[in-house]
């Protein structure tokens, strides 16, 4: 009498097919992990230049001579913001940017490029200025007016 012995599982054929399809997904995950990561860096230096912005463009209309020497270190990871220097009566002002990889600073061109008015970006591949109008478009509502905090 002989013994047949049924096996069942899976070919090397399917195996192959599964890790092709797991290798393909990984390499989406990962494009689409380093696009937001390059979004999130991009945010976060405009949103710190924003408030630096804001700041010194109080302290210009306040008539005294614009500094960052409220925020301590000037970097956001591992970008250096520091203010250019300004002189009395010019409309703009501006900050130079260090070590900006020219990923992050696409996403910085794709987030500026739906604001009109502040701030300007250089076009260059590295992103070194940023430009603001000095009144950064406050004091006025959408009609013009000037604005009155109660």
């Amino acid at each position: 009498m002989q013994n047949k012995i049924n096996q069942s599982g899976r070919s090397m054929v399917e195996m192959l097919g599964v890790l092709a399809i797991i290798g393909v997904l990984s390499v989406g995950g990962i494009a689409g992990y380093t696009m937001a990561m390059n979004k999130h860096r991009a945010n976060e230096i405009l949103n710190a230049a924003s408030i630096r912005a804001m700041v010194v463009s109080t302290q210009i209309q306040n008539g005294t001579s614009p500094t960052l020497v409220e925020f301590g270190s000037e970097k956001v990871g591992n970008v250096s913001i520091t203010l250019n220097p300004y002189t009395t009566g010019d409309a703009t002002f501006s900050f130079s940017l260090a070590t900006v990889d020219e990923s992050v600073c696409s996403q910085m061109k794709n987030i500026i490029s739906t604001d009109s008015q502040n701030p300007k970006i250089s076009d260059d591949a590295n992103c070194a200025t940023l430009t603001y109008n000095k009144d950064l478009g406050e004091g006025t509502s959408g009609g013009g007016e000037p604005c009155t905090l109660t």
